[in-house]
């Protein structure tokens, strides 16, 4: 079983499935998150520069978009060779064991 994620990831993977623009109900399914995450992660996303939400008109009815920032684009690479670090010294690649044929 995959451990949970940690805030750092849930961040990261809002603002990975935002960089191109992205409806609440896309960052929910892409980022495999429920609504009561969402609304609780791009308030604080928003608040420190790592998003920023416009409001788009279609006749009648208002859109939001999400969109990750510059600002956002660097803590993903940023967390990502984090990461990618922590993982190498956590689980270290072990060399292939050599197969043993059966005779």
């Amino acid at each position: 079983m995959e451990p949970r994620r940690g805030r750092l990831e849930i961040a990261r993977d809002i603002l990975v499935v935002a960089e191109t623009g992205a409806r609440p109900t896309e960052l929910v399914y892409k980022a495999n998150l429920n609504f009561n995450v969402i609304r609780k992660y791009l308030p604080e996303l928003e608040e420190i520069g790592l998003i920023e939400m416009e409001v788009i008109h279609h006749g009648k009815r208002e859109v939001r978009l999400y969109t990750t920032t510059e600002r956002g684009l660097i803590f993903v690479e940023s967390l990502g060779r984090t990461l990618a670090m922590y993982e190498r010294v956590t689980y270290p690649v072990r060399p292939e064991e050599p197969v043993q044929e059966v005779g």
